[in-house]
């Protein structure tokens, strides 16, 4: 899970499109408060980010990578569907909104509670 300007640097010269249509299954690209992009059968998917007012990037990456792996923790990795990839990336980006809002790291990483609020108050 690169973000934008680390898959700038591991795949130089190739754009996101390129980045992703070549490691279908293998890249989820963040992209900061765009959200994060994915390529399935050919297409580039993007899910949406959250507007929030930021203070502090510092673990929004972590808290990110933390709540795809949760998800795949808890539902598994093998029978992952389109729908479900949806809803977990959604998920990370909430919570890697909802930490950049604060300062800090570890300490400040959002509860469950904070993530499902963020996302029951969002219009997609």
């Amino acid at each position: 899970t690169p973000n934008e300007h680390e898959a700038a640097i591991l795949f130089a010269g190739q754009g996101k499109a390129d980045i992703l249509g070549r490691n279908q299954g293998k890249v989820i690209m963040t992209l900061g408060s765009k959200g994060v992009a994915y390529a399935e059968k050919g297409q580039v998917y993007n899910v949406p980010g959250f507007k929030v007012q930021p203070v502090d990037t510092t673990g929004a990456g972590d808290t990110f990578c933390a709540c795809v792996l949760h998800y795949i923790l808890l539902h598994g990795l093998q029978e992952l569907t389109e729908t479900d990839l949806w809803v977990m990336l959604r998920y990370a980006n909430a919570a890697a909104s909802i930490i950049t809002t604060r300062k800090g790291a570890l300490r400040v990483m959002p509860k469950p509670e904070e993530i499902k609020q963020l996302l029951d108050n969002a219009a997609l």
